[in-house]
């Protein structure tokens, strides 16, 4: 059958990770792939998710007066790459929001250093498609340390 190599070439040059993923779940993987990036602090992937440009907004709530930081990509890479300790942050209940080749998720999460609980709060990833796949474009989160509740 002429059809089997250009059915394989399809399968192999496809992303693996968006076969079969609706758009909403494949924003998601994005979110997931950058937390397991973080923990294994894979610096090549963490680059690959986030578009050169990329910004992050950090809301720390746990002192008075608030703080607001702005970290750019590769400051952030940086961050996490000369962390000594395990980190682990997870997300749950995420909310997906899509229009076009524009997608913002919206998660609850908790964050913990060395396998101790040290904040929590709601990320919120904005993310531009680029080709087939989605790019973070910027990352805003809050960090606190009531009212927190993990994953049910």
């Amino acid at each position: 059958m002429r059809s089997t190599p250009l059915i394989l070439l399809l399968a192999v040059a496809m992303p693996s990770s968006s076969v079969g993923q609706t758009a909403e779940e494949q924003v998601v993987a994005v979110a997931e792939a950058l937390f397991d990036a973080m923990r294994s602090k894979d610096v090549g992937t963490l680059r690959r998710l986030m578009l050169p440009e990329a910004r992050l907004v950090a809301i720390d709530e746990t002192r008075e007066p608030r703080s607001v930081t702005w970290t750019d990509r590769a400051q952030f890479v940086e961050r996490i790459a000369g962390m000594e300790v395990e980190i682990l942050e997870r997300m749950w209940s995420p909310k997906v929001a899509i229009d076009g080749s524009m997608a913002t998720l919206w998660a609850p999460y908790d964050f913990h250093r060395a396998g101790t609980f040290s904040h929590c709060g709601v990320d919120a990833l904005h993310m531009v498609r680029i080709g087939d796949a989605w790019k973070i474009a910027h990352i805003t989160y809050n960090r606190r340390l009531e009212g927190c509740s993990g994953p049910s």
